[in-house]
C-alpha cells in the first residue's frame, strides 16, 4: 500500500489499467474534476509526454526515484522513452525551486504549463482560484456518469471522448491534443488518442524480465522445422539387394499405375530386374525419367491397361484408387473395350476393405482378374526392394506375378482368396506401427521435458528388450530432426483413420488408435504432413 501523504507538485510513477507505469506529477484537479472526486483515495496526476491527466487510485501510484529510471532500458517503447527524458528534465530544471518553496500549487501550474499545449496551462492556472473557493463550499456528490470535459481552444475542435467508470463512478478529462497512431505497439500513441479507463486494479510496475520467467510457457511455442529436400531417385544404379536376388522377369508386359513416393522405387527395380513396363503417372513430368530408363508411356490409365497384361496400381488413397479405375479413360473402359479376358489388376494402394471390394467387382465383370496387394513398409525399403506384400483375391494371378514381387520386397504373403483380407491386415499392422511411432514421440518428449538425455533414452531401448531396428531408426531421425520423408505423415493418419472406420462398423473399442490418431491430426496442423511420420513427435511435443 502506498502512503497516502502524497502533496501536489510530487513527481511519482502512475498505473493505468492496460498501460504500463508512466513517469508523472501530481497537480491539482480542475474545478470541475474536483468537483466529481472519487470517494476513494486518489490524486489528479499529470502524464509526462502524453499530455493527459486523470484521477488515480493511490494503490496505483509510486513515488519516483531514480532506480526506476534503469527499469526496461531498451525494452521501453519509443513513448514510455520519451515521457522518461520529459520527468529528467523536469526534475533537473526544478530541483532548486521545488524543496524551498512554499506555494507549490502555483511552480506545479506553471510547469504545467511549459509541459502542455498551450491553451491547456490557461484553464488549469484560472481553475486554482476557484478549487480554492470550492474548498468551502457544500461538498458536491461525485456524479455516476462520466463527463467530458470540453477545453475551448482557438484552433478547431476536436470532439472529445470518455468511457464510462466501471467501479469507482470517476470521470476523466480528455486532451483536446490527440496523437496519430503509427504503430499498434506503442502505449503513448494508444494513451493519447483513447481517454483513460478509471476501472484499476493493484499491479506492480511493469518488468519484461521477471513476467518472462515466471511465465516460461509463453516461449514454448513450435518451431517449425523444414523438411529436407527429397534428393532425385537414381533410376538406373541397381540396389545391392536386387544383385542378391537375381530375379528372372516373366514374359508378361507389365502396367504400372501411380509414380509416388512408393511408385517410383518400385518401377525402378521392375525395370532394374529386366520387366517390360509402360508408366502413366497424373503428373506427366514424373515419367520422363523412367522413359529415358526403357519404361514405355501411356497416355491415360486406359492406355497402361490395353498395353498390359497385368497392371499394378499404387497410388495415395481410395478416392485415388476408384477414380483410376471408375473415372473417364480409365481401367473399366479398357477391359470393356479390349475384348481380351483374363487382364490381372492388382490394387497395391493402402486403402480399406470396402473400396477393394467395389474395385473387385467392378474388374471380375468385365473379365479382368484382381488380386489386393497393399505394401508394408517405407520410399527406402521400395527403392531397396524389400517391401512386405500382403495379398488376397485370385491365386492364379498372384503366382503370375511372383517375379514382380521378388523384385519389389523380400516377402509376399497370400492371405485368402477372400478380397478385403489383405486391405484388412495391412490396416491393421499400420494401426500397431502408427500407435508405437505415437508412443515413442510421446515417450522422447516427455525425456526432453524432464531434462534427460534422448541420447541416453535411444542407448537404452537398444540394450533392452525394445531394441526394434524401425523404432530405433524413428528414434535417432526425431533426435537430430531429420524430417526427411521415408513414409508421409499424412499416409500414416489416413491409414489410422480407416483402420478406426474398420473397428466401429466390427464395435470393436480402439482408445488408444484414436489417441494416436488425434497426435497425428495435431502434427498435421502444425504443418506436418509431407514430413515423415516420425514429425508426429512435434505433434506428441507440443
Amino acid at each position: 500500500m502506498v502512503a497516502k501523504n502524497l502533496e501536489v507538485g510530487d513527481l511519482v510513477w502512475a498505473k493505468m489499467k492496460g498501460f504500463p507505469a508512466w513517469p508523472a506529477k501530481i497537480i491539482e484537479p480542475p474545478a470541475d474534476a474536483k468537483s466529481s472526486k472519487p470517494k476513494k483515495e486518489h490524486h489528479y496526476v499529470y502524464f509526462f509526454g502524453s499530455d493527459n491527466h486523470a484521477w488515480i487510485m493511490d494503490d496505483n501510484i509510486v513515488p519516483h526515484t531514480d532506480s526506476m529510471l534503469e527499469t526496461g532500458g531498451k525494452k521501453r517503447s519509443a513513448a514510455l522513452q520519451k515521457a522518461v527524458e520529459a520527468i529528467l528534465n523536469y526534475s533537473k530544471n526544478n530541483v532548486k525551486k521545488d524543496k524551498p518553496s512554499t506555494n507549490k500549487a502555483d511552480k506545479t501550474d506553471s510547469q504545467v504549463e511549459k509541459d502542455s499545449p498551450k491553451n491547456k496551462p490557461t484553464q488549469l492556472v484560472n481553475n486554482v482560484a476557484k478549487k480554492r473557493e470550492n474548498k468551502v463550499e457544500k461538498k458536491v456528490q461525485p456524479s455516476k456518469k462520466v463527463k467530458v470535459i470540453k477545453i475551448q481552444k482557438k484552433t478547431p475542435k476536436k470532439r472529445p471522448s470518455a468511457r464510462e467508470s466501471d467501479d469507482d463512478n470517476s470521470e476523466a478529462s480528455v486532451s483536446p491534443k490527440r496523437s496519430r497512431i503509427n504503430n499498434v505497439d506503442e502505449y503513448s500513441a494508444l494513451l493519447a488518442s483513447v481517454p483513460p479507463n478509471m476501472t484499476y486494479s493493484h499491479i506492480p510496475p511493469y518488468d519484461d524480465d521477471s513476467r518472462l520467467h515466471q511465465s516460461p510457457s509463453i516461449l514454448g511455442r513450435p518451431a517449425y522445422v523444414e523438411r529436407p529436400a527429397t534428393p532425385l531417385l537414381d533410376i538406373e544404379t541397381v540396389s545391392e539387394t536386387l544383385k542378391t536376388k537375381h530375379v528372372k522377369p516373366t514374359d508378361k508386359k507389365i502396367g504400372f499405375l501411380g509414380l509416388g513416393i512408393m511408385g517410383r522405387g518400385i518401377v525402378k527395380n521392375l525395370l532394374n530386374s529386366g520387366h517390360h513396363v509402360t508408366v502413366w503417372n497424373r503428373s506427366p513430368g514424373k515419367v520422363e525419367n523412367f522413359v529415358r530408363a526403357g519404361a514405355h508411356r501411356g497416355m491415360t490409365p486406359a492406355d497402361v491397361v490395353t498395353a498390359s497384361d497385368i497392371t499394378f496400381c499404387c497410388v495415395s488413397d481410395p478416392e485415388a484408387a476408384k477414380s483410376l479405375v471408375f473415372g473417364n479413360c480409365g481401367v473399366l473402359k479398357a477391359l470393356e473395350s479390349c475384348g481380351v479376358g483374363g487382364k490381372g489388376y492388382v490394387e497395391m494402394t493402402s486403402i480399406d476393405p470396402d473400396t477393394s471390394r467395389d474395385i473387385a467387382e467392378a474388374i471380375t465383370t468385365n473379365g479382368g482378374k484382381y488380386l489386393e496387394a497393399p505394401v508394408n513398409g517405407s520410399k527406402k525399403q521400395a527403392e531397396e526392394g524389400t517391401l512386405f506384400i500382403l495379398a488376397a483375391g485370385d491365386r492364379s494371378l498372384f503366382a503370375d506375378c511372383e517375379t514382380c514381387f521378388h523384385a519389389m520386397g523380400n516377402h509376399a504373403y497370400y492371405i485368402s482368396c477372400e478380397v478385403g483380407n489383405g486391405s484388412k491386415m495391412n490396416l491393421v499392422l499400420s494401426m500397431l506401427l502408427g500407435t508405437t511411432y505415437a508412443a515413442l514421440s510421446e515417450a522422447m518428449a516427455l525425456v526432453e521435458r524432464a531434462k534427460l538425455s534422448q541420447d541416453d533414452f535411444l542407448e537404452i531401448l537398444s540394450l533392452g528388450s525394445l531394441n526394434c531396428e524401425a523404432v530405433l531408426d524413428k528414434g535417432h531421425s526425431i533426435l537430430v530432426r531429420n524430417f526427411s520423408t521415408n513414409t508421409p505423415l499424412k499416409h500414416m493418419q489416413k491409414d489410422l483413420n480407416l483402420a478406426l472406420i474398420m473397428g466401429h462398423s466390427l464395435e470393436q473399442p480402439m482408445p488408444l488408435a484414436a489417441a494416436a490418431n488425434e497426435v497425428y491430426k495435431h502434427a498435421k496442423l502444425l504443418r506436418y504432413s509431407d514430413h515423415d511420420v516420425c514429425a508426429v513427435y512435434m505433434g506428441a511435443k507440443y
